[in-house]
């Protein structure tokens, strides 16, 4: 998913992300305000700075790695200014 794909999306209520995608890009959902929820697959390797930067309405990020794998490839900032609870499912 490229950087800024869905910035500024005012009607993105859900999207799943299918396992072929190994990238997200910086500000892919940058200020989303109706994405309540979203499921991150395995695949994605890579995470671009503020992703989910201004997403208020988003509560949950389920991520299906570990924490400490996400700490050590993804960027710092993958989250900033997210309050959303993050799962991680393995």
């Amino acid at each position: 998913i490229g950087d800024g794909a869905f910035y500024h999306c005012k009607s993105l209520p859900k999207i799943e992300i299918p396992n072929s995608v190994k990238t997200i890009g910086a500000d892919a959902f940058y200020d989303c305000e109706s994405l309540p929820e979203i499921e991150i697959p395995n695949s994605v390797k890579t995470f671009g700075s503020g992703a989910f930067t201004r997403c208020k309405s988003l509560q949950e990020i389920r991520i299906d790695n570990t924490e400490e794998y996400v700490k050590q490839n993804w960027s710092k900032r993958w989250n900033d200014d997210c309050n959303a609870k993050i799962t991680y499912l393995r």
